[in-house]
């Protein structure tokens, strides 16, 4: 009798302590920064830029007028809303270089680590690739590098 007492109250704790980390984290990735009034303006294509998306998850920043030759992807830094980094993404699109900006789940790049992958292949006219993010971002962006050497220098 006293065993199955004892069970029952580590039972309750246990979903006791789940619970309390679901609410936790539901929180957690719920508080972020938003994207400013500007950022969100620079979501809208220009006269050199067009702005589209290439899934639901990533944004092409594209030069209208200017050859195809450099590709740069970016990963967003943790908890930042993704959109906030349009306005550098424009400004490298209206520099000719082709600009991805990749949503990361939760807006946290460690969910997503891989998200670069395949867009390679989805512009095979860009000669030359770089890739890069903010913080957390950026160390995810280093990682995948890490990771997928082989596959990025072939």
């Amino acid at each position: 009798m006293e065993k199955q007492k004892i069970l029952k109250r580590s039972l309750l704790i246990v979903v006791l302590l789940l619970i309390a980390l679901t609410a936790g984290m539901t929180y957690y990735v719920k508080d972020y920064y938003r994207a400013t009034e500007q950022a969100m303006e620079a979501l809208n294509s220009n006269e050199t830029v067009v702005v589209r998306s290439l899934d639901k998850n990533t944004l092409v920043f594209e030069p209208k007028e200017k050859e195809l030759q450099e590709g740069f992807a970016f990963y967003p830094g943790g908890k930042v809303q993704y959109e906030s980094y349009a306005p550098l993404m424009q400004s490298l699109a209206e520099k000719g270089i082709l600009s991805i900006l990749v949503h990361m789940p939760c807006n946290l790049a460690v969910l997503d680590m891989n998200a670069a992958n395949g867009l390679q292949d989805k512009f095979p006219e860009i000669q030359n690739w770089y890739i890069g993010g903010h913080s957390l971002g950026g160390a995810m962006a280093a990682s995948y590098v890490a990771k997928n050497a082989e596959y990025l220098l072939n």
